[in-house]
């Protein structure tokens, strides 16, 4: 599978994922309900997923190597997901997308600069 085409879907699926998060908050649905019921279908997912594939040594597993600062990237791509919501239901989709991808690409050049 070619990572650059991939990427090119997730972007695409996250535009859509995002619109339609945004429509729910115009339906009258408050932001943290949004992100709540987001979380969940993708979390439910990725659970059947990981049954499938690993069973119930994927509990094991986690639990053998947890550490606290594993909560971190699902906080920041919660805030993400906020952020990209906000910003579609308050100017559109064009300005909070251009915004995310320039702090993605700057945030990268920075860590590649500093590792």
């Amino acid at each position: 599978m070619n990572p650059l085409i991939l990427a090119l879907v997730a972007g695409t699926a996250m535009a859509v994922q995002n619109l339609l998060l945004s429509v729910m908050v115009s339906r009258g649905l408050a932001y943290p309900a949004v992100l709540f019921m987001n979380s969940a279908v993708g979390l439910l997912l990725l659970l059947a997923v990981c049954l499938v594939f690993q069973g119930p040594a994927l509990l094991r597993e986690m639990l053998d190597v947890w550490k606290p600062w594993y909560l971190v990237p699902g906080l920041l791509g919660t805030f993400a997901v906020f952020a990209l919501v906000f910003g579609y239901t308050h100017v559109g989709a064009p300005a909070p997308t251009i915004a995310l991808i320039a702090g993605q690409v700057l945030a990268s050049i920075l860590m590649d600069c500093i590792r």
